[in-house]
């Protein structure tokens, strides 16, 4: 990718300076040069001081409304919004894959299977981080907390003012691998419970006595948009497959999701069982 015009020309992989980086560094000199703190910025563009930071950091991919919206109150020139899509680029996959980020924004429901790992809108950072990090071959430093930002950045979908129906099945054994270490999952369960509190989420488990695994271990997530076809993501060790056009493949998952919930601990009886694994982590 060619570099960016007036006055920035990045290596879009470079270990040292990875575009989401400038991309924070370049809204801080913007700050500065507008006389602004953080906490008047973040007032300004409507946002809590605490996003704001994280955003100036580098630890959260921020949302095109918010580029624009810097850009306007900051006079960007449009570097900021090129630093953003070049930092997009770097960690979300381009065509039907995209297309299934980009109608997760407005999903109005999500049902997810996972085998082997927590879904994705309901990991913590550092569980994020340590999943980034077993990557094989390792990724650079700087890419692994790209990938954590734009994670992280999807997650504000279940803050929407309407957000979607979160239901996510999940197998027993996600709950026991201490992926990260100890600490990890310990804030990795923590987080989850919380977000438990909403009437919007549920999770139910999967569990080792479970007779049947209708997914055969495959991990999948299903959209469902207002007035557009359904859509489905099935994860793979290249990075999955997204589909949408093809109801039968939607179908089949959609078929397994309703087995799967068959199959699955209740709703209060998983809330138990990760409350007790939780403590289990805690020894």
């Amino acid at each position: 990718m060619g570099g960016i015009t007036e006055g920035f020309a990045v290596e879009p992989k470079s270990e040292q300076r990875s575009a989401l980086l400038l991309f924070a560094q370049h809204l801080r000199r913007l700050r500065f040069a507008a006389d602004l703190t953080q906490e008047e910025c973040a007032a300004r563009l409507n946002y809590s001081a605490a996003h704001f930071s994280n955003l100036e950091t580098g630890r959260r991919m921020p949302q095109e409304a918010f580029v624009r919206a810097a850009e306007e109150l900051l006079g960007g020139r449009e570097i900021l919004l090129g630093l953003w899509r070049l930092a997009r680029d770097q960690v979300m996959p381009s065509g039907p894959v995209a297309d299934f980020f980009a109608a997760e924004e407005v999903a109005s429901s999500i049902h997810t299977y996972q085998a082997h790992l927590m879904p994705g809108l309901l990991q913590h950072p550092a569980y994020t981080r340590a999943v980034m990090a077993s990557h094989r071959p390792p990724l650079p430093a700087t890419e692994v907390e790209a990938r954590v930002a734009f994670r992280t950045s999807r997650q504000e979908v279940l803050a929407r003012d309407d957000p979607p129906w979160l239901w996510a099945v999940i197998d027993e054994a996600v709950l026991h691998r201490a992926l990260g270490g100890v600490e990890v999952m310990r804030s990795q369960l923590d987080h989850l419970l919380g977000l438990l509190a909403s009437h919007t989420i549920t999770v139910q488990v999967l569990p080792f006595a479970a007779a049947t695994s209708p997914a055969m271990g495959t991990s999948f997530t299903l959209l469902s948009i207002p007035g557009d076809a359904d859509h489905v993501y099935v994860d793979t060790l290249t990075g999955g497959q997204a589909h949408r056009a093809d109801a039968s493949a939607v179908g089949a998952f959609q078929v397994a999701f309703d087995y799967l919930r068959e199959a699955a601990l209740s709703a209060a009886t998983s809330v138990a069982l990760i409350e007790r694994q939780r403590k289990e982590f805690a020894t």
